[in-house]
């Protein structure tokens, strides 16, 4: 295997990878104690991973309708709109994570 396309996986698969437990552990986490702060922490982890979804789906025809209904003329809009939504989920679930844990 070339070292290169070894980075190149795991940049590419090691990202959604990594969202993927990030979900999975909070909804374990979720699933053992249900607090306000597990519920925001598995919200902000979903939202993380949704706007990643549609960052990805932005430059394809996923977004046309809902961008033609809502009045956008470019693509670059619905990337900024799941960029936004991959920063805020984020930083809510990691803070209700970390806030979590400092409840423990």
């Amino acid at each position: 295997m070339d070292l290169e396309n070894a980075y190149q996986w795991v940049l590419t698969y090691g990202y959604h990878i990594g969202q993927a437990l990030l979900l999975l552990a909070a909804l374990l986490q979720l699933k053992h104690r249900k607090s306000p702060l597990t519920i925001a922490c598995f919200a902000g982890f979903a939202c993380f991973v949704a706007g990643t979804f549609v960052m990805l789906q932005s430059d394809g025809n996923f977004l046309e309708f809902a961008q033609r209904q809502a009045g956008f003329n470019d693509y670059s809009s619905g990337y900024m709109i799941g960029k936004s939504m991959n920063v805020v989920g984020l930083l809510v679930g990691a803070g209700a994570w970390f806030l979590n844990s400092l409840d423990r």
